[in-house]
């Protein structure tokens, strides 16, 4: 009778020690990392509460930001503060933008740009960014993960107008020609899809300004190109607007898409021929040449 017992105690041990081991290598399993400030849920969580930053956060965009690819981190000091660093994780962009800081006094603020990389078209929630703080005190060095204010949606608008241009990209091509006396010819190619496109409107860069010579262009289905007459005018000659020529052959155009009807802004340049008969035009207007 022992002798038919011993078996089966020896075999439910065995079943124990084997569930004890496996729940323990369960139980002390190592978390999966989490890569970047963001789970793309939220901002990564601490394993306890870290100390958090004398400043109030949010972002900002000014219109020399945009060409530059980038976002404002505004930062206002609570307390007087040693910002050593930001850095922006957005989970609508595929970069991670780093500013180092500076000393802070109480009551001040420093806005600080920092790049947010290009767009990830059809993320589930494009506004949601953390940002990386680091900063010294009296208590030595910190670093804490926080989700900065948004108030006026500046992700949101960056995220649907970079991915709007990139539909507008791949659907249409808008191209300008023109010649040293001003006189062009401004051009809609279709270069994917068959649906109706249209330019709703155009406008100048900083120095010069477009006056089309009649409708602009409009793309039925089917129709590959169509252009219409346009005359360059020289809008500026002042130091101000000659010092922001970086930005002088960049125009504006709002193009109507299946989809977006009401137009979706995007940009175009002249061909650098265009480009130098331009700047010749410019100068003769300008009396520099």
């Amino acid at each position: 009778m022992a002798d038919d017992r011993r078996p089966a105690a020896l075999l439910a041990a065995g079943l124990l020690l084997c569930a004890a081991a496996a729940w323990g290598a369960a139980t002390h399993e190592e978390p999966a990392p989490v890569s970047g400030l963001l789970t793309r849920t939220g901002p990564a969580a601490a394993a306890t509460d870290p100390p958090q930053p004398p400043l109030a956060l949010r972002l900002l965009q000014y219109r020399r930001d945009e060409a530059a690819s980038r976002v404002e981190v505004s930062a206002t000091a609570r307390a007087d503060v040693d910002l050593l660093s930001v850095r922006l994780d957005a989970a609508g962009f595929d970069g991670e933008g780093a500013r180092e800081g500076q000393a802070l006094a109480a009551g001040t603020t420093v806005d600080l740009p920092v790049a947010h990389g290009d767009p990830v078209c059809g993320a589930p929630d494009p506004a949601l960014a953390a940002v990386e703080v680091r900063w010294r005190d009296a208590a030595g060095e910190h670093r804490a993960v926080v989700e900065p204010a948004d108030p006026d949606g500046v992700l949101q608008r960056v995220h649907d107008r970079l991915c709007g241009q990139q539909r507008v990209g791949r659907a249409v091509a808008v191209s300008l020609a023109a010649d040293r006396a001003g006189e062009g010819v401004l051009r809609l190619e279709r270069r994917a899809g068959d649906g109706p496109v249209s330019l709703v409107s155009v406008a100048g860069s900083v120095l010069y300004s477009l006056a089309p010579g009649g409708p602009l262009p409009a793309l039925d289905p089917g129709e590959a190109a169509a252009e219409v007459p346009v005359r360059v005018v020289v809008g500026r000659c002042d130091p101000h607007a000659v010092a922001e020529s970086k930005r002088s052959s960049v125009f504006s155009a709002w193009v109507a898409v299946p989809g977006s009807p009401e137009g979706v802004y995007t940009t175009f340049s002249p061909d650098a021929a265009s480009r130098v008969a331009l700047d010749g035009l410019r100068a003769r207007t300008c009396g520099h040449g």
